[in-house]
């Protein structure tokens, strides 16, 4: 039947953090347009879109130091954290010894994680209603503006695509 999917199977899983990463930003893409094709969007509509934007970010980020670290034959070092002030003191000296010129971009990237850092420290405010410990995984009545996280994630996202696929394929 059309329409299976297959989620490969490797020896280094750690090799398709740039993959799944791009399957969740080209859906949180599709699913952000769909919604922002329509004259209202519904809370619950948009709850999804944030969470696969989130993972997306959080996944090249990951998929770049990891990457870099193979690269130079280091230690694999790979962050077991959603934290990404945690993940951006492994990500910024890569991305200043692979883009040493582009501030800019630097500037975006951290922009997009202060973003989630404020809004959803954790990764759990736009997948589940509540924390591990059954508190609110949310600060009450947040307000998320659709468009301008479509706005700010997306040439971010794309710009981190390109440095994964630079990265993957200079292996």
């Amino acid at each position: 039947m059309h329409g299976n999917i297959i989620i490969p199977s490797i020896n280094y899983p750690k090799d398709l953090m740039g993959y799944f990463a791009q399957g969740y930003y080209h859906g949180a893409k599709i699913l952000a347009e769909t919604i922002l094709s329509n004259n209202h969007i519904c809370n619950n509509e948009a709850y999804p879109v944030i969470f696969l934007y989130r993972t997306s970010l959080e996944l090249y980020l990951k998929s770049v130091i990891y990457l870099s670290q193979k690269r130079h034959q280091e230690e694999e070092n790979l962050i077991n954290s959603h934290e990404f002030k945690r993940i951006l003191e492994m990500f910024n000296p890569i991305f200043k010894n692979i883009l040493p010129y582009d501030d800019a971009l630097l500037i975006s990237i951290k922009a997009c994680c202060s973003f989630f850092e404020e809004h959803d420290p954790k990764s759990f405010s736009y997948r589940y209603p509540i924390d591990v410990k059954g508190n609110p995984a949310s600060s009450k009545n947040q307000v998320i503006n659709l468009p301008e996280v479509y706005v700010l994630l997306n040439p971010v996202l794309e710009d981190l695509d390109t440095m994964y696929f630079g990265l993957s394929n200079d292996l």
